[in-house]
């Protein structure tokens, strides 16, 4: 695989200041063997027109408007446009780290020949302050997900043949993404991820980022027992220390010292 195309899918509705800054960041990058695929749910607010506007300028967009259940039925919608190697998720909003991105990731596929790659993503704080999350080789592990974390999406690039042999479970409104990652055994030794420690993704923490905790940890909860319910008892700690105020600090300061890097220099 000497030049792998990559597909980014971004899933919108409603959302033109978004996914405009989406569209640019996209358009800005460097590699040309590049798809770009977006599904809206029928935008009523001019998504659509400014979507229309940038795939007349650049034909590697390929969008479609239609109907959808939420988020992972249109992900699993836009799947249908896909040709590319691997496949990245983006969100409406969200922007990439640099316009150098896709060609890090790319030439990193290309030698790897890995089922997924993931970097980190930079927090953009409500008061404008950056962190980086940084995703190790230890979140590579399938018992990463006991502490009840996962990988970000957007920080991922799977293999495109995995997402059209197992699409995302739409009973899941918040965890569909890790109960697919856990599904198909992406973690298992057997499958191959690489760890490309540097940043794929701006990510900010505003009110659209806010979800439904109790909802959140129902489906998280669920996805455990489902797939690895002999490490339950060890989420289930987890989720104990974090009902604890005081152990929750405890937990919070270890979480930040081992994944958050608040001097980390942009690209």
């Amino acid at each position: 695989m000497k030049r792998p195309k990559i597909t980014i899918v971004t899933v919108v509705k409603n959302d033109a200041e978004g996914i405009r800054k989406t569209i640019d960041s996209v358009i800005a990058q460097d590699y040309d063997n590049i798809e770009y695929v977006i599904k809206d749910g029928i935008s009523t607010d001019g998504t659509v027109e400014i979507i229309k506007d940038a795939a007349s300028a650049y034909p590697f967009i390929r969008f479609v408007s239609s109907k959808d259940s939420g988020i992972y039925d249109a992900m699993n919608q836009a799947m249908r446009l896909v040709s590319g190697d691997y496949t990245q998720f983006l969100n409406a909003g969200d922007v990439l780290a640099s316009s150098f991105v896709i060609s890090r990731v790319a030439l990193a596929a290309a030698d790897s020949r890995a089922a997924a790659l993931y970097g980190d993503i930079i927090y953009i704080n409500e008061d404008g302050s950056e962190e980086l999350r940084k995703y190790g080789k230890l979140c590579a592990n399938r018992l990463y997900y006991l502490t009840g974390d996962c990988i970000n999406h957007q920080a991922l690039f799977v293999a495109t043949k995995l997402l059209r042999r197992e699409h995302f479970d739409t009973s899941y409104a918040i965890c569909a993404d890790r109960e697919w990652m856990l599904r198909i055994g992406m973690h298992d030794r057997k499958m191959k991820m690489r760890c490309l420690d540097f940043p794929i993704v701006y990510y900010p923490l505003d009110g659209a980022s806010v979800i439904n905790k109790a909802q959140y940890r129902a489906e998280a909860d669920r996805c455990i027992k489902k797939h690895m319910p002999a490490g339950y008892p060890v989420f289930a700690f987890f989720e104990f220390l974090r009902d604890n105020k005081k152990l929750a600090e405890i937990l919070h300061r270890a979480y930040r010292v081992i994944f958050i890097d608040r001097d980390f220099k942009r690209i």
